[in-house]
């Protein structure tokens, strides 16, 4: 069973420990702003996707990490495809720019 959530400060450790591309600082900026969404199974964290914003209204990924022994399941997509449902959902955008 996967769950795709809005990070929290539960999963600040985590993060910190597996994302070494952003300062703490900045984490805890993404997290307070709901910019970084984790994939879960079980309650285990297994992947994140880390987003900001071009000129403060445009959406776009900076980073997405599945756990390596679950690559090559699908899982990215998946977390891209809730990723661009909720931009949708809270943006009211109409579509993305995606590969497919």
């Amino acid at each position: 069973m996967f769950d795709f959530i809005y990070s929290d400060h539960d999963c600040t450790e985590y993060l910190e420990c597996n994302d070494n591309h952003i300062s703490r600082e900045i984490l805890l900026r993404k997290i307070e702003e709901k910019e970084i969404i984790v994939l879960k199974e079980f309650e285990k964290i297994i992947g994140w996707l880390r987003f900001g914003f071009f000129w403060d209204n445009i959406p776009f990924i900076n980073l997405l990490m599945i756990e390596e022994k679950y690559r090559k399941k699908g899982l990215g997509k998946m977390l891209i495809a809730f990723w661009e449902k909720e931009r949708k959902r809270v943006q009211n955008c109409i579509d993305f720019n995606t590969s497919e």
